[in-house]
């Protein structure tokens, strides 16, 4: 509320502020000069205490507002000192005027001149009141002022924000238009000329021209107390009219005459002047007569000096400039106001010969949008001060503004420093619509609550800087656990478990986002019970609702071995509610082994069906009943035990061999056996068994007791077992409690008959074979068959080879599948020009077997041995195997006779002939293309080692024409295997004979011919590729 004549307002509602000892408030629009104060109430739920009201802040935004200053001077021996009345200052916006003149909350006084102040600020401590409206003090002063410039008093006043305003007044009036002034300057006067300037026209830094006056003319200039330049020093007296001065600067050695009013030092590049120091320009005048034309005017003699000059070189030294109060901060929310610091920039008064307290004349401070910018607030001077307030300047939401300060020096030097960037934030981080959420719907354990508030808060312009959480009984509130501060945003628990919490009462979550601006927003979550407590545990019962009796509600037994019930009652949670209710089945207390903890949902009773349950096992059914802070009570029944259980049903197998029969060939024969029949609780008493054409029926053997046993043989049945059907065989068992399982065999069918032999065993010709029952390998024959049994189906084969020669052969005996029609022998030893058969056994289903062989199988892998021509030869061996009439031609036949080819495993069947006009060409037979075939002879001429001459008739075409003749002759053996050629020329001699070539080159560039050696070939010629 704020303060409104003698009355209150208010102006802004009650806020919730939990258990603070503090609050800030922003966004407000306060108006200057009015009071305002704070109320704080405390509350208990609706309940409200009186409230506590403070007793208030003034706002106050501007600078004091001043009035009138007057000064009087007491100039006595040993006692120097001026007495100074000022207006009271005020603050514009107060209406009281008593009130706006108690925000002043001090003063301070210094002196100066018109260029600067010279003493530091000291805080008036010795005022007092002269009226409503004036205050007086007295400045004390060593020795009496020096008027030789216009001497000032500066006054400062504070008001209680900590803003000044500063008046200030002539000590003695420095300018008068009548009479003569007050200010009676020295008699040496410090000066400077204009700066030199480089042939470019730029300024020369720290070089200064000569300054000149006219003879007896007028000097204007203020005497100076700094100078920028290096290389002179200037002074000037121009009262004085001696004509004749001895001058000298102190601080240097130069001394020298001068008949002017003034004097320009000029100092060498080695001996320029030094930075910092101060130099004094004196003068010496001796007494001097100037006669004039009707008196003599005398001047005394006269020593005097200026009051020095500082030499500054350099532009002042920079300090640090910051917006706001605190340096380290980037963000500031207002929109209208800066606050800018620096620290003080330093200059040449550190080194202490300087008039002025401060090297500073002036600070001028700037704000941009930019580094170095004035766009916001041009440059403005504000004193000699080292921090300063600007107001009412727009600045613009997310932009980022810089401070720029420039420091002036008395030599008119300047430094200019910038800030680093403030980015105006002046919007609380905004709250979307996602909730602040727990790890589950209740709290349960402060310090495990892993509260989540991600993406809730979000700041585009500043960024959240940190949160501050707290638990309370109310949203906003923080009476269980304060607010906190933190900068996660999920996975946020309590660090203290000692808290003050009662169990199902609601509390809430909330959550301030603090952004980089120090704005903050606020959301709280919705209501969480608190609940520590599992729910009140209930009893369980075994076997179903429908089956309990009023005298016994729970089952101890139970036959079913399918199902399993149980139900509950008893269970509640009084803070809470029963969220869901968990089931687990096992063989002990709390255990899972038969089923896994399952949520079930709110039931009160809960079967298991279609289940394997064991007889003699007790089975336990646990019951669970979690409540919706996911806190449980388990409590487990006394279990139930499952009894009269048959025995478990085995498996019977139909005849007594390792597998399963399907068919028999004997009618008067039966037999089984099994296994798996078991029982754990009473264990197998004995079997009984019986046969029929059906499962489980008993037309063919009656049921029949069996001992304790898994065998069945029963060899002489009294009447046969049918053809053609299945025969099963069932097996009863017993326990000894009398419950019973039987299983039946999936049954067998009788074959007496044995399989058929379509097609024996005979030689594939899809490997090696060319002719009928003879192959080419010796180490692979493939064998095909066709066999077939309707009945039981064939189900397996054997396959042997045996040699006609009697001899053992090592190969064994080969079992096949029934499904195999075809089988390939590799890796075999077999040997040429032997004869093999290839013996098989087929047995069908029933075990009823026959057996067959193929036809003899000839084996020759080797091809004919080349012969050769039977023509007269005049060489000096003659072999004599040319036989009269033969080896001739005529226009259409030639008369070919050979010898020599041999074949001695299968023998040779035939030969092939073909003549052509050129080399290993058949252009000459009768039909071209085609090689004329005759059968091997068997009688004739016997040449002993080389066999019987081959005598044949070979029909050509027209040989009139023609001089020479090719022919080719190779045999063919008993199994289709062909010789090597043999290709020679003949010459066709007049009169009928044939004359054999022996003499040639060779008709290929690989030396093939027709003369050289068999198997050998001629020189050969050199080759070039044809494809390139």
């Amino acid at each position: 509320m704020f303060l409104l004549t003698d009355i209150w307002k208010e102006y802004r509602k009650f806020q919730y502020v939990g258990k603070h000892q503090y609050i800030t408030l922003s966004n407000l629009d306060l108006e200057p000069g009015k009071t305002y104060r704070a109320v704080v109430k405390f509350c208990a739920e609706d309940l409200c205490f009186s409230p506590v009201y403070g007793n208030g802040i003034t706002v106050i935004v501007n600078p004091p507002s001043s009035g009138n200053i007057t000064v009087q001077q007491v100039d006595e021996p040993n006692h120097h000192q001026l007495t100074v009345t000022f207006e009271r200052m005020y603050d514009p916006d107060i209406k009281d005027h008593t009130e706006a003149q108690s925000v002043i909350h001090y003063y301070e006084w210094a002196l100066g001149d018109n260029v600067g102040i010279h003493t530091i600020w000291n805080e008036i401590d010795n005022a007092t009141v002269v009226d409503k409206e004036h205050i007086q003090f007295v400045v004390p002063l060593n020795n009496s002022l020096d008027f030789s410039k216009c001497r000032q008093i500066f006054i400062r006043g504070y008001n209680k924000a900590g803003i000044w305003s500063t008046i200030s007044t002539e000590i003695k009036t420095c300018k008068v238009n009548d009479g003569d002034s007050l200010i009676v300057s020295n008699s040496v006067i410090d000066a400077i000329g204009i700066q030199e300037k480089t042939m470019d026209g730029t300024k020369r830094d720290g070089y200064g021209h000569d300054i000149y006056l006219e003879e007896n003319g007028r000097w204007d200039e203020s005497d100076v107390d700094y100078t920028p330049y290096k290389n002179i020093i200037s002074g000037v007296w121009p009262l004085l009219r001696h004509k004749n001065y001895t001058w000298a600067v102190i601080d240097s050695e130069n001394l020298d005459i001068t008949n002017k009013e003034y004097v320009n030092i000029i100092f060498n590049v080695n001996e320029e002047l030094e930075h910092g120091k101060r130099y004094i320009v004196c003068i010496h005048a001796p007494r001097t007569e100037i006669q004039f034309e009707k008196w003599t005017e005398v001047l005394e003699e006269t020593n005097t000096c200026s009051d020095g000059v500082t030499v500054d070189l350099t532009p002042p030294t920079p300090g640090h400039v910051w917006i706001g109060i605190d340096p380290d901060k980037k963000y500031q929310s207002s929109s209208s106001d800066i606050f800018v610091s620096w620290d003080a920039f330093t200059d040449v008064e550190e080194y202490t010969k300087t008039v002025h307290n401060s090297g500073i004349k002036e600070y001028q401070i700037g704000i941009g949008s930019t580094k170095g910018g004035t766009d916001v607030f041009p440059y403005t001077i504000v004193g000699l001060v080292n921090h300063y307030t600007i107001h009412d300047v727009r600045l613009q939401n997310g932009h980022e503004y810089y401070a720029t300060v420039k420091a002036l020096d008395f030599a008119i030097r300047s430094a200019i420093a910038d800030s680093h960037p403030v980015k105006i934030d002046a919007t609380p981080p905004e709250k979307s619509d996602k909730p602040i959420t727990i790890e589950g719907r209740h709290m349960s354990d402060m310090s495990e609550i892993n509260a989540c508030w991600r993406d809730v808060f979000l700041d585009k312009d500043s960024g959240i800087d940190h949160y501050l959480w707290s638990v309370g009984s109310h949203p906003g509130h923080d009476d269980i656990i304060p607010f906190t501060k933190t900068t996660l945003d999920c996975g946020v628990s309590a660090e203290d478990t000692n808290i003050d919490i009662h169990e199902g009462h609601a509390y809430f979550i909330t959550v301030k986002a603090v952004n980089r601006a120090n704005l903050i927003s606020t959301a709280s979550s919705w209501a969480y019970i608190y609940d520590m407590s599992p729910p009140v545990a209930g009893h369980v019962y075994d076997g179903s609702v429908e089956s309990a009796l009023s005298y016994m509600k729970d089952r101890d037994y139970q036959t079913d071995v399918k199902t399993l019930s149980a139900y509950w009652e008893g269970f509640h949670d009084p803070h809470s509610t029963i969220k869901s209710y968990y089931v687990s089945i096992g063989t002990c207390p709390e255990c899972e082994d038969l089923l896994v903890n399952q949520d079930i949902g709110i039931t009160y009773n809960y079967t298991l069906c279609h289940m394997h349950l064991g007889s003699g096992i007790r089975y336990y059914t646990t019951i669970t009943a979690c409540n919706t802070a996911e806190m449980c009570t388990s409590v487990t029944s006394d279990g139930v035990i499952i009894d009269n259980s048959p025995p478990t049903q085995g498996i019977v197998l139909d005849g007594v061999d390792v597998y399963d029969l399907e068919y028999q060939s004997l009618r008067r024969y039966l037999s089984a056996r099994w296994y798996g029949f078991t029982d754990p609780q009473s264990g197998i008493d004995n079997f009984s068994w019986r046969a029929g054409t059906k499962p489980g029926q008993d037309d063919i053997v009656k049921s029949t007791h069996l001992p304790q046993t898994d065998l069945l043989v029963e060899p002489d049945l009294p009447q046969k077992l049918p053809l053609g059907q299945r025969i099963y065989i069932t097996i009863k068992a017993y326990n000894k409690a009398g419950l019973t399982t039987e299983a039946t065999s999936n049954g067998f069918y009788i074959d007496n008959s044995p399989p058929s032999i379509k097609v024996k065993p005979y030689l594939s010709a899809d490997v090696g074979s060319i002719k009928d029952t003879s192959v080419v390998f010796r180490s692979t024959i493939k064998i095909q068959w066709e066999v077939e049994d309707k009945e039981s189906f064939i189900q397996r084969q054997y396959l042997s080879i045996a040699s006609h020669k009697g001899g053992e052969f090592n190969t064994s005996s080969t079992e096949l599948n029934g499904i195999v029609r075809e089988y390939t022998f590799s890796q075999l030893d077999l040997h040429d020009g032997g004869n093999y058969t290839i013996k098989l056994i087929v047995c069908n289903g029933a075990k009823v077997c026959v057996e067959d062989e193929s036809r003899g199988i000839i084996v020759d892998s080797t091809a004919p041995t080349p012969g050769m021509f039977a023509i007269r030869t005049d060489h000096a061996a003659n072999l004599h195997r040319h036989v009269d009439g033969w080896m001739t031609w005529s226009r259409y036949k030639l008369w070919i006779s050979w010898l020599g080819f041999t074949d001695l495993h299968t023998g040779i069947e035939k030969y092939s002939v073909s003549i052509g006009s050129k080399y290993m060409m058949d252009d000459f037979n009768k039909i071209s293309g085609s090689p004329q075939e005759f059968l091997h002879n068997q009688s004739g001429i016997d040449k002993h080692d080389e066999g019987f001459v081959q005598t044949f008739e070979v029909d050509t075409k027209n040989l009139a024409k023609f001089e020479n003749v090719f022919v080719s002759v190779w045999a063919v053996n008993q199994i289709g295997l062909q010789s090597k050629m043999i290709h020679s020329q003949f010459k066709l001699v007049p009169g009928g004979s044939l004359e054999l070539i022996r003499r040639c080159s060779a008709v290929t560039c690989q030396g093939h011919c027709v003369c050289a050696a068999q198997g050998q070939r001629c020189t050969k010629r050199s080759c070039h590729d044809v494809t390139k």
